[in-house]
């Protein structure tokens, strides 16, 4: 079982607009995806831990995690939920039910 949320500070956590980030593979495809993510927010001209702050959650492969993780995420109230293939399925289920 994994699932992982990157360091915030309180101040983070409080004042900046939170990226979540639902990832449906390994520790290893979560940290791939990560980059490629801080690299376009950088190309944007946006700064991790001055404009955003990241949670990040990855269900090591076991698909039937991922709506507990979505909801995780959901309770933290990002500003935006980044997720891919089944990862953005369970986020897009999760919002049709707390309609």
């Amino acid at each position: 079982m994994a699932a992982v949320a990157l360091p915030l500070t309180a101040h983070a956590q409080r004042d900046l607009p939170l990226v979540a980030v639902l990832v449906p593979g390994t520790a290893k495809l979560a940290n791939d995806r990560m980059v490629a993510i801080r690299k376009g927010l950088q190309e944007a001209g946006l700064a991790e831990g001055i404009s955003y702050a990241f949670a990040l959650r990855f269900a090591d492969g076991v698909f039937d995690r991922l709506p507990g993780l979505a909801l995780e995420l959901a309770a933290l109230k990002p500003r935006v939920i980044i997720a891919s293939a089944a990862a953005a399925t369970a986020v897009h289920r999760l919002f049709r039910i707390c309609r």
